[in-house]
Order: structure tokens, then C-alpha cells, then sequence
């Protein structure tokens, strides 16, 4: 019969002077009562399943994990925490709690790293998944979208519904602000500017404002088509329907560019939400090199790889962040700063700026995490002379 050990992820904090113990790598947590913590301390090296439910005997917890978190889609708090507790549980209900936590695992620990993997199927409750696969079975099961209506919820958790203003929060007082300050300050006026994966073009009409001819081109019909409606003299926008499509629109594209401009893009071209590999990535990066004009730049702005998807802990007024995957991904999905340029340079770019837009917004519930750590990367490569080899 096998042991239950308290986990080696697992540690102990207070939160709204209440004891947490909680597994950032499995984004779950339960709060426990003073005696309950006595006796998870004296037995944390070991004991039977009977042992642990006597020791557990009228002492208490709560459950305080989030089943499904993804509500906030690219924005918010994805460490698992819950804003309300569960049931008291005591005795067997607890150690059985515990369990389902990932706070007490076998000693093994065979059950615990498999369950640190990709989820198998949208149903799938027995694996962590990545944060796509999460928000994906949330948007499945949670909200009961269909495939057809997801472009909708993601729009809308950054846009108002008609996509003319983005909603409070650090799309609006992080992004938004800082393509403000940094490109009225650009004199791009008369530039001609591609706004890859555009969206609803709200961002290509800000451009355009600015002074820029901009071409948006995006694989939602739905984003286009608002992009169309809302600003349908500020900029020219192009549905491409896939990937073939996409590579062929570069391809036979009769315009050379000085800036290609991307937010939240990158990183799914690295890696899809619906997973698996890219395998135009290559090919799209030497095509974004052979459509910009020599010397011409990309803009990108993206999800920050060690900040952005970490845990956040302790004092609202001062928080701090968990990390517990970098290159070895179980959770995150963003590819790596040194990843990134590897392939950028690969396709003859440069890196010759890089920053972290900081929040300037409202205070709101996320804004003192928002400022004490990067979100996002802003990042500007130039398109270098190709190098051949002999």
C-alpha cells in the first residue's frame, strides 16, 4: 500500500490571514486550519491513506482552486486561485481534497509528474494541459461555445462588442498606451505598413491615424469583417482563410513594405493554440523578410515568457510572481526571448530594440503586478542583408 507525502512543489502561505498551502506548478491551492497544518507538518515524510484520514479527524480545510481558469483569456491571474472557498472538509473528505489537489501525492511521485502533461482530450480532468488547452476546454465546457463562436469571446475579452475601444485593463493601459506614446513620437507618415494577423483592425486604424498606408490581413472572416465596417477608409483589410493562402498572398504581394506590425501574433505562429507545430513558420519569417523594403522593420508585441503565464502570490499591495517552467514547458505556451531571436535571425533579423511596457492605468486588481513585473515584450528587428554561404 503506498505512502502519501506532502508534495515537493507545495508550500505554505498566508493569504487574507489565512494559512494556504498551494502547488504552483499544479495551480492549485486549499486552506487549512491551524491543526490541520499540525498534523500535514508531522506526517508531511510519509504515511498510510488510513494514517492521514485519522490524523485529519475533526481538523479542517477548504478548497480554494479555481476548476477553470481562462475567464480572463490573455489577461488576469492564472495561478488557479479562487475568490471563494468550498465546503469545510474534515477527516477522510480532507485527506481525499488534499489529493485531488496535488498536495499530498504518492511517494513514487509516478502519479504526480504524469499528471504534469498535456491534456489528452477537451474532457480530459486527469492532466494539467497547457494555458491554450486550459482556456480551450474552458470555452468548451464553461461557456459552451462552439468552434464557430469562439473568435467572439476572445474579441470580446479585449474589445467593447462593437471592437471600436478596448476594455479597461492592461490591453488598454499597457498595449494601447504604449503604441501611443511610441509611435506618435515615429515619424511614420507615408510608410507603408502590413498589420500581420490585424484582428479587427483596430490597431491598423491607429496606424493610419498616425500617418501610415496600412494593408491588414487576418484569418477570421468575423475580424475582418468589423475591421471593414468600422474603418472601412482608414485602411485596406484582407481576409486570408489559411495558411496556404497566407504564404501566397507574401508571396504574390506587388508592394514592398517598410514596417510589418504584430501583437499577440508571434506567439502563435510559434505555437498554435491548437497545437502541434507551425511548419510555414520558416517560411513565413523569410517571407516577411522578402516583402519589407531593405533595412525595413518588424514590430512585435508579445506575451513576456517568464512573467506573463506565472504564478502571482502573497500581498495584493505587494506581490510576487512563482515561476516554475522556463524552457522546459509544461504550462506556458510563449516560445523563449532566446528562441525568438534564434529563429529571427535565422530568417536575416535583427534585434535592435527591446522594451517593457509598463501600466498606466486605473489602480485595479491586476495594475500592482502589472507594474511590478513585464507582461509583454516590445520588440523591433530589422530586416538585414541576406547571408549566403558559399
Amino acid at each position: 500500500m503506498s505512502n502519501y507525502i506532502l508534495c515537493p512543489d507545495a508550500f505554505l502561505h498566508m493569504r487574507d490571514d489565512k494559512w494556504m498551502l498551494s502547488n504552483p506548478r499544479s495551480r492549485t491551492h486549499v486552506t487549512l486550519h491551524k491543526e490541520a497544518l499540525e498534523s500535514i507538518s508531522a506526517f508531511s515524510c510519509g504515511v498510510s491513506e488510513r494514517m492521514w484520514t485519522k490524523s485529519l479527524l475533526k481538523k479542517s480545510g477548504q478548497d480554494c482552486t479555481q476548476e477553470f481558469y481562462g475567464a480572463d483569456s490573455l489577461h488576469g491571474d492564472h495561478s488557479g486561485l479562487s475568490q471563494g472557498l468550498g465546503a469545510l472538509k474534515e477527516g477522510e473528505e480532507l485527506f481525499q481534497l488534499l489529493v485531488k489537489r496535488w498536495l499530498l501525492v504518492k511517494e513514487d511521485l509516478k502519479d504526480y509528474y504524469s499528471f504534469l502533461s498535456p491534456l489528452e482530450s477537451v474532457l480530459d480532468r486527469s492532466h494539467l494541459g497547457t494555458f491554450h488547452q486550459r482556456v480551450g476546454q474552458y470555452m468548451t465546457i464553461q461557456k459552451r461555445l462552439k468552434e464557430d463562436e469562439r473568435w467572439r469571446w476572445w474579441h470580446d475579452q479585449k474589445f467593447s462588442n462593437d471592437g471600436k475601444e478596448i476594455r479597461p485593463g492592461p490591453y488598454k493601459y499597457i498595449q494601447e498606451d504604449f503604441i501611443n506614446n511610441y509611435f506618435s513620437k515615429k515619424n511614420i507618415k507615408g510608410l507603408k505598413v502590413l498589420d500581420f494577423g490585424c484582428g479587427n483592425g483596430f490597431y491598423s486604424a491607429k496606424l493610419a491615424d498616425f500617418g501610415a498606408k496600412v494593408v491588414g490581413v487576418d484569418a477570421a472572416r468575423e475580424l475582418i469583417e468589423i475591421a471593414k465596417k468600422n474603418y472601412p477608409n482608414k485602411a485596406q483589410f484582407i481576409h486570408l482563410k489559411n495558411n496556404d493562402e497566407g504564404l501566397y498572398f507574401l508571396k504574390q504581394c506587388p508592394q514592398k513594405f517598410d514596417i510589418i506590425f504584430m501583437q499577440d501574433v508571434l506567439l502563435l505562429l510559434f505555437k498554435p493554440a491548437k497545437g502541434g507545430v507551425l511548419n510555414i513558420l520558416d517560411q513565413l519569417l523569410n517571407l516577411f523578410h522578402c516583402v519589407l523594403k531593405p533595412m525595413g522593420k518588424l514590430y512585435t508585441m508579445e506575451p513576456n515568457s517568464v512573467f506573463y503565464l506565472a504564478g502571482r502570490y502573497g500581498n495584493p499591495q505587494d506581490p510576487y510572481a512563482v515561476v516554475t517552467e522556463y524552457r522546459d514547458q509544461v504550462f506556458n505556451v510563449v516560445p523563449t526571448l532566446t528562441h525568438i531571436i534564434e529563429k529571427m535571425g535565422q530568417a536575416d533579423f535583427g534585434l535592435i530594440e527591446y522594451q517593457h511596457p509598463e501600466y498606466r492605468g486605473a489602480r485595479g486588481a491586476d495594475s500592482i503586478y502589472n507594474n511590478k513585473y513585464c507582461i509583454w515584450d516590445f520588440m523591433c528587428f530589422v530586416a538585414l542583408e541576406k547571408q549566403y554561404e558559399s
